[in-house]
């Protein structure tokens, strides 16, 4: 078995056709949403996005709206509405975030010396850069707050 080229975020493929990795519809949205501004920058994640660009793909013929919880500026959801060209769609985009990283009452005791560092090194608030992220995208609704308390407050009518 020889591994294939594509061997990213501890992620390795044998065997398998990679060429979808390389069509132009998928670089358009992957640079889309790698733009977000998020601090992270440029970690390669095709796979992941590819993946739920496909999932968006096929969500498109069911019923309800798009939800994501722990947006961030939004590279993965970006990445998506580019793809699926989410402006010709009926749905509806939520999504849930604190948009400052995670709620340190959630924090469970052994993770929080290491959570909070993560916050302040990779979470800063960055909710009016998501906000300027999703302004092409109408129907693309920022939920500002901590997830669940969050979830009942939007009229989702269904998840597709």
């Amino acid at each position: 078995m020889t591994q294939s080229a594509e061997d990213h975020f501890c992620f390795s493929v044998w065997d398998q056709h990679t060429s979808f990795l390389k069509k132009q519809k998928f670089l358009e949205a992957y640079e889309f949403g790698l733009n977000s501004g998020h601090r992270y920058g440029r970690m390669p994640q095709e796979w992941q996005f590819y993946i739920a660009c496909c999932l968006a793909s096929h969500a498109l013929n069911l019923e309800g709206d798009f939800v994501e919880c722990g947006v961030n500026t939004g590279r993965m959801s970006l990445t998506v509405c580019k793809y699926i060209n989410f402006n010709t769609t009926d749905k509806s985009f939520y999504l849930f975030d604190t948009y400052r990283g995670m709620p340190e009452h959630q924090i469970l005791e052994p993770e929080r010396e290491y959570a909070l560092e993560y916050n302040k090194q990779w979470y800063p608030d960055v909710y009016e850069i998501a906000k300027n992220n999703f302004a092409p995208f109408p129907r693309a609704i920022l939920v500002r707050g901590v997830v669940p308390d969050t979830l009942p407050s939007v009229p989702i009518r269904a998840v597709c």
